[in-house]
Formats: C-alpha cells, sequence, structure tokens
C-alpha cells in the first residue's frame, strides 16, 4: 500500500447486515503488504449489505463505503465497495470476499485510485404517490385508509363503525376507488371518490363480491373482480356504472384477485385450477388463457408494473410467501423480499420504482414497501393494529 494511503487506513472495519441472519460486526488490521485479512461466518443468501470503514492510526474514519451483495451456497462472491473519503483524500476500493458454504476470507484496502470512479446511478427517488390500504384500527375491524407513498397523512376515508371495508383499489387517474363492503348487507362491490364522498354500490348479490380483488381497467370505464355468485370464484367484469355484467372467467377452481394490464388487452388472476396456486392471464374477451408461472408452490397476488413489462406476485417457492417479480411472458422470475415472515398483496409504485405489500415481520400487519432490487424496505403504515391489501397509484 502506498504510504500515503497506508497513513490513512491502518484498519478497516466490516459490518454485514441481512434481513434473515443478526447484524455481524468486526475489525481487520492492516499489515505490512498493505492488505487486511481475517474469516467471517456468512449464511448464504441474497441482499447482504457490506459496509467498510477506514480508520487512521489515531482512530478516525477516512473511508467508508458500502454494497448490496448476494451469497450463494458453495460459490466465492466478491464484493467490490467503492470507499469514498470521509477527510477529502482520494477514494480507494475496498473489497470482501465470501464464501457461500458460511466463509468468508479477507479484506483488503487497495491502491489508490488515480481517476476518481464514474458517478453512480442516482438511486431511485422516495416513494411518491398515493397508497390506499384496509385496517383493523377501527372498532369494527374494517376501515379503508389513504396514505401518502411515503406513509405519511394517513386518513380514515370510510369512518363507517357497522360495516366491513375492504380490498380497496384505486382508479388509474386517483380520483376514485372501488371497494368491497357490508354496510348493506352482504359484501358487495362499491366506487366512492379517493376522498371517501359519493359512494355508489355497483352490485347487489347474496354473494361476496370483491373481498377476493378487483381491478380497473386503464380507462376507468370497468371494473374486474372476484365473486363466489356461480358458487365457485370466477373473475367477473362489470362497467363502473352498475351495469354491463358479464363473466370473464366459468371454472370449478377458485379464480381471484384480478389485475388489468396497462394497455387493456389481458387481465391477470391467481388460480388453483392446476392444483396450487397460479398465476393466468387471460385476453378481456376471454381468449388466450396461459399459465405464467407454471411451478409446484403457491404463486399468488398478481399485479403489473405501470408499463405491463413486469409482473409482481407472492409466491412460497423460497419456504415462505415472498414478493417477486417477472417478465410479462412469465419468464426471468427473481426474488424481491427475504424475510421469515410472509410477505403478501403486491402493488407496484407509480414510478416503477417500489412494491407495497402487507407483512407480519413486525407482528401485526402492516404496509411495507421494498425497492424491487430488494436494497431498501420501508414500514410505511408502522402501527399497531392490522393494515392490509395496499393498492398504490398516483395521488388524487
Amino acid at each position: 500500500m502506498p504510504q500515503s494511503v497506508s497513513d490513512q487506513v491502518r484498519r478497516l472495519e466490516y459490518v454485514i447486515t441481512a434481513s434473515d441472519i443478526d447484524t455481524i460486526r468486526g475489525e481487520l488490521v492492516i499489515e505490512a503488504d498493505g492488505v487486511a485479512r481475517g474469516t467471517v461466518t456468512v449464511s448464504e443468501g441474497p441482499n447482504r449489505l457490506i459496509t467498510l470503514n477506514a480508520f487512521d492510526e489515531n482512530g478516525v474514519m477516512t473511508f467508508s463505503g458500502s454494497q448490496m451483495t448476494d451469497v450463494e451456497g458453495g460459490q466465492t462472491t466478491r464484493a467490490r465497495v467503492i470507499l469514498k473519503p470521509a477527510t477529502g483524500q482520494v477514494e480507494i476500493e475496498g473489497s470482501f470476499e465470501e464464501d457461500g458454504d458460511g466463509t468468508s476470507d479477507g479484506d483488503d484496502a487497495e491502491p489508490p485510485v488515480e481517476d476518481p470512479p464514474a458517478d453512480e446511478p442516482d438511486a431511485p427517488p422516495s416513494p411518491t404517490g398515493a397508497i390506499v390500504f384496509s385496517s383493523s384500527r377501527e372498532l369494527d375491524g374494517g376501515e379503508i385508509f389513504l396514505m401518502n407513498g411515503d406513509g405519511t397523512g394517513q386518513l380514515n376515508i370510510t369512518s363507517n363503525p357497522v360495516a366491513l371495508d375492504w380490498a380497496p383499489v384505486l382508479s388509474p387517474d386517483g380520483s376514485r376507488i372501488a371497494f368491497s363492503s357490508t354496510r348493506e348487507g352482504g359484501f358487495d362491490l362499491y366506487v366512492m371518490d379517493a376522498d371517501g364522498n359519493n359512494i355508489s354500490r355497483l352490485t347487489d348479490d347474496p354473494s361476496e363480491d370483491a373481498v377476493f380483488g378487483a381491478s380497473w381497467s386503464p380507462d376507468g370505464s370497468r371494473i374486474a373482480f372476484a365473486s363466489d355468485r356461480g358458487n365457485n370464484v370466477d373473475i367477473y367484469l362489470i362497467d363502473a356504472t352498475g351495469t354491463g355484467l358479464s363473466n370473464l372467467t366459468t371454472d370449478a377452481a377458485r379464480d381471484r384477485f384480478p389485475a388489468w394490464s396497462p394497455d387493456g388487452n389481458r387481465i391477470l388472476f391467481e388460480s388453483n385450477r392446476s392444483g396450487d396456486f397460479e398465476i393466468f392471464v387471460i385476453a378481456v374477451d376471454g381468449s388466450g388463457l396461459t399459465n405464467l408461472s407454471g411451478n409446484l408452490a403457491n404463486d399468488r397476488y398478481p399485479t403489473w408494473s405501470p408499463d405491463g413489462s413486469q409482473i409482481a406476485f407472492a409466491s412460497d417457492r423460497s419456504g415462505n410467501f415472498e414478493i417477486h417479480i417477472m417478465d410479462d411472458n412469465g419468464g426471468n422470475i427473481q426474488q424481491v423480499t427475504a424475510n421469515p415472515a410472509d410477505d403478501l398483496d403486491p402493488s407496484w409504485s407509480p414510478d416503477g420504482n417500489w412494491i407495497a405489500f402487507e407483512s407480519q415481520r413486525n407482528g401485526n400487519l402492516d404496509i411495507f414497501a421494498a425497492r424491487i432490487d430488494g436494497s431498501e424496505t420501508l414500514n410505511l403504515s408502522n402501527h399497531t393494529s392490522d393494515d392490509f391489501s395496499p393498492f398504490w397509484s398516483i395521488a388524487p
């Protein structure tokens, strides 16, 4: 190590964090050849955040940086971490080699970089838009709340003490909300303004309408919803005025949680017609039924990305339910979340950078948001009661 850098770096502290392991901390002393060596136990899995902090002989931090990486079983991953100066000196790189079999070998501080590295892409902005969700905060156990995309401004917009108001979905322009409610008997499909006013009832049937999901067409003129009115749960279509009811699916299985594509031509839904729950897509005219997930695990709660190129869904293919994304043809499946708690019911942010979901990772159900690369997760609702069924759209 050149003298100018060795004066500034005498030891490295490392911190390794992940959602499903305890935080690991340690210190490595720089040896005569300018390399820090050591062994650290790291379990395999995605989204390990490695942080390196460099200190001089006086204990003053001189460089710091972090990098997200994955540890795969039986493989070695070399994570390169840009250490940015804390005191104005040149930038250096630190590296960390991880063995997926449970050991990791060494950290080293490398020679100074003569030319600063190219600027990294800006991180996606903080969550924006509006999220509507159901909550058990009130005594009746089911009210509809609206909050900003960053979790602020949480507001009860139904305030009906004698009914269950569940499964809300904002219209594409953010001006209206479709939801399921027992305010006039059984669960029926209703529509209201985004501020909770001008409530109208669209269906009147002894069955349960829209409890298992509803979705607006991109132009806001129609709504797809799940109903058990045919002695099994199927997907139905209805005009936003309450007229023009029609069956989209007719199967003895349970077809639930429809999601209308941004181009208006297709509808996603979950179904157990193959035995376990899979993600299916069908044209709005009922043709072209296709199983997109095709996995022995349960794949549920499908939702489109804003541009229609990807689909987010919850799957227990890794053991418990986690949020995954895939291309609109079912390919390129990637896991977004990794937590011992079940993560369910995803919804994309309007800018496509975040996915909201419900999870009990804090003991009760809360609304969380994760960046689509899994690098950051936020608790948005953060309440002691159960908050569930999030739907993200542009702000009203």
